[in-house]
């Protein structure tokens, strides 16, 4: 009987506490499946993997971000060399290596991306994030070409056209991202509750690319709407945004927290209003625990608004936000029954069916 297929993952982090792609990362190798045996290789969280997955520990300086870039794209071929024998697929999370490799996830598109908001980051800080986004793309254009990867997957299909447009020489392929239902709190039942103010909750750890002065801005507009921002950041630039516009008691910043289940539970709609998004499994988790979505067309939102009964998609401005915001306040009954539209389009976006789906490709790939 066939042993496991042996995946040499290889990532900068599979970090918990990490963005989407580190966790998604994590989910897939922490999935234990029985057909699949894992050896990662990273630089962050490694430390509480099961026991069951080898880990490697490739060391990094801390910042600034280019460096950390470069570092990982030179010392990493070497490392995957001397691992991949004893394995039958290796795997990377982004173009990250010189190493030739079978597959890489693609959750951002370097070579489509916008250029990212640098917003009231100032002097160093924007340099760093600069030079980062320029190595990042150098290296994309690299890593992508037939003879260095076999097979591109893409994270949604928004990405999987931005690599057919830049990349069309490289196959691919989509498994969409999945989000661990388990680890939402049960829906509340908002329908019956009575209450003055709409809830809106945006989770980010980036607030100048997710677009939070825009939400702000529009709460002026927006009277019987709150906004709770959950996730780690500088937010004294965004309250002064708020004190102006006399908003900032209808605002608050949660910081970095554990779970970020009971915010979704306790909100009516999930807000995105990112510069770029790849996936947003923000906009899955929102949807899971019943919230509508209000998006400008990014990511997944589409497929989870639909054509309109999942909630709103939106141009990305402070003014069409607020119309959106308002136009479910009028009508709550249609913002409760949105909320339910998207939770069943969400419901397809599992971890498990993602994992299976990791699964399945494999075994296409994998030395018979």
């Amino acid at each position: 009987m066939p042993g496991p297929i042996k995946v040499l993952y290889v990532a900068h982090s599979v970090s918990a506490t990490g963005g989407g792609m580190e966790r998604q990362g994590r989910l897939l190798v922490s999935s234990g499946t029985p057909e699949l045996a894992f050896k990662v290789i990273a630089s962050e969280g490694l430390d509480d993997l099961p026991e069951d997955v080898d880990t490697v520990r490739l060391r990094l300086p801390r910042r600034p971000a280019v460096a950390r870039i470069v570092w990982f794209y030179l010392r990493s071929g070497s490392v995957i060399r001397r691992h991949r024998r004893a394995c039958d697929v290796v795997h990377t999370c982004g173009a990250i290596t010189r190493a030739r490799v079978d597959v890489a996830t693609v959750h951002l598109c370097q070579a489509a991306a916008s250029r990212e908001a640098t917003g009231y980051q100032r002097g160093w800080r924007r340099l760093n994030s600069a030079a980062a986004r320029v190595a990042a793309r150098a290296i994309e254009r690299h890593c992508y070409q037939p003879q260095r990867v076999k097979s591109l997957i893409a994270v949604s299909s928004a990405i999987a056209n931005e690599l057919n447009e830049n990349y069309p020489d490289v196959e691919h392929l989509t498994i969409p991202n999945g989000v661990k239902v388990s680890s939402l709190n049960p829906l509340t039942d908002r329908a019956n509750e009575s209450r003055e103010l709409v809830r809106a909750v945006m989770v980010t750890g980036d607030f100048a690319l997710k677009g939070v002065d825009t939400v702000i801005e529009s709460l002026a507009l927006a009277r019987h709407v709150s906004l709770t921002v959950v996730g780690p950041g500088e937010s004294d630039h965004l309250m002064a945004i708020a004190r102006r516009l006399g908003v900032e008691n209808r605002v608050v910043f949660t910081g970095f927290v554990e779970d970020v289940g009971p915010y979704y539970g306790e909100s009516d709609i999930v807000v995105c209003a990112s510069h770029y998004e790849s996936f947003g499994l923000f906009l899955v988790e929102g949807a899971l625990s019943g919230c509508a979505i209000v998006s400008n067309e990014v990511g997944i939102a589409p497929d989870l608004v639909g054509p309109g009964d999942g909630g709103i998609i939106v141009q990305r401005s402070a003014v069409a936000y607020a119309d959106a915001f308002n136009e479910l306040d009028a009508d709550r009954e249609r913002m409760f029954t949105c909320g339910e539209v998207a939770r069943r389009r969400a419901s397809a976006f599992t971890s498990d069916a993602m994992v299976s789906s990791y699964a399945s490709f494999y075994a296409t790939v994998a030395p018979s």
